[in-house]
């Protein structure tokens, strides 16, 4: 069925175009904003029983009052960022990248196709955006210390952060980006989108963390393109928002390129995470690995919608897919719908899923050392993410996520 939202024909052209200018936008992105809009609108409501869709109804989110709010809104999201820009490194908002860096933003911006069933909320994404990152590593640059940014809703209108991060050839970085919102009673949305440009040979690891209040939707849309011999790791954590909806879309385009994509879901009362990753294996000799780890308490629900994509051209591909699921209570529910789709032979690609409850042998040995069952089983629950809280770059941030791990499942 279709979910119920309200129609939105409704004209707010006047109000993108004047924001637009009164932020000295180039003509070239004001024309792609209301192309988006009219797009937005010619585009037929979200509905279930679209496969894309049909685990996550998001018919009870107020589109229209959060379009209205947006673009009247004068407030901006606030964004932080944490490192400084030398030897050719650009790291700064993307208002002012646009300003001395147009042509460069122009021809990464929202260029390429895309690969899921996100084509709605990519137009309303793209008529909307207001805030965001822009980040450039020249060739052969080895930056050590992470780039980290941090978004943070504080007010009822969407926040469609667009971030664009370049790493040319050679070049390694790691980047950390944090996405909380302010306890705000009404409905919010979060459609935050980031766009990944992996250079020959170059290095990236990117770690996402989400903690939006209850009230929030979350559909962030996340493109990675990665080069000959080039590389992204991806971590992703979800503990927050009331519904949330992942796409990441990561095309292996260059020969011996590779992908890691690794991410924890930890949900509680009526939270329900929908996750879709794929990897795209466009030439030969490519590799990615995913391994998404579910918690869930109350009657939190996680829906995996992995995808495996191997084009004519993928000879010697090698991809798989793994979704693993803990089960804290009788209520919580995981769906786990992994996907290949091949057009090629001599490839490997495989995928596997689990979905179970605390071993009562593990939970009974710790107790019988000591702990209560309260503590035994938040040191299974660790030990069950841990490997993936690992991945991620720097100390303070490690012990961030273990402790927003902890919170939420307490």
């Amino acid at each position: 069925m279709k979910s119920q939202i309200t129609n939105y024909k409704f004209q707010i052209e006047d109000k993108i175009e004047e924001k637009s200018v009164a932020s000295g936008e180039p003509q070239w992105l004001k024309e792609k904003r209301l192309e988006a809009w009219q797009r937005f609108q010619k585009i037929p409501e979200t509905d279930t029983d679209n496969e894309t869709w049909m685990r996550t109804d998001i018919g009870k989110l107020n589109l229209r009052e959060i379009i209205e709010n947006t673009v009247d809104s004068i407030e901006p999201s606030a964004f932080s960022l944490h490192t400084s820009s030398n030897n050719g490194i650009i790291f700064t908002d993307i208002k002012s990248a646009l300003l001395k860096h147009s042509a460069l933003i122009k021809r990464y911006f929202l260029t390429k196709y895309s690969l899921t069933d996100t084509e709605r909320f990519l137009s309303l994404h793209t008529a909307l955006w207001r805030d965001g990152v822009f980040l450039y590593v020249p060739s052969n640059s080895d930056i050590k210390t992470p780039f980290h940014i941090i978004f943070n809703m504080k007010s009822k209108a969407g926040s469609f952060p667009h971030s664009i991060i370049i790493v040319e050839k050679g070049g390694k970085a790691s980047i950390i980006e944090e996405n909380y919102s302010d306890n705000i009673d009404n409905q919010v949305l979060m459609g935050n989108m980031v766009e990944i440009f992996v250079g020959e040979g170059a290095e990236l690891k990117f770690c996402y963390i989400q903690n939006l209040n209850m009230n929030a939707y979350n559909i962030p849309i996340h493109r990675v393109y990665v080069e000959k011999d080039g590389k992204i790791d991806w971590t992703q954590v979800d503990v927050g928002g009331r519904i949330t909806k992942s796409f990441i879309e990561i095309t292996l385009k260059g020969r011996g390129s590779s992908t890691n994509v690794s991410g924890i879901v930890a949900g509680s009362g009526k939270q329900h995470f929908d996750i879709s990753p794929v990897i795209y294996h466009q030439t030969e000799e490519t590799k990615g690995n995913v391994l998404i780890k579910g918690v869930l308490s109350g009657s939190a629900r996680s829906v995996f919608q992995g995808l495996v994509k191997i084009d004519k051209a993928g000879r010697k591909a090698d991809s798989y897919l793994a979704n693993h699921n803990l089960m804290l209570s009788e209520e919580a529910r995981a769906d786990t719908i992994p996907k290949l789709e091949i057009d090629v032979d001599e490839v490997s690609a495989s995928h596997g899923a689990t979905v179970g409850e605390i071993d009562s042998d593990q939970l009974f040995y710790l107790m019988s050392r000591g702990l209560s069952a309260a503590e035994a089983q938040e040191m299974i629950v660790n030990g069950f993410v841990e490997p993936i809280i690992s991945n991620i770059d720097g100390k303070e941030i490690r012990e961030k996520v273990r402790n927003i791990i902890a919170n939420k499942l307490k």
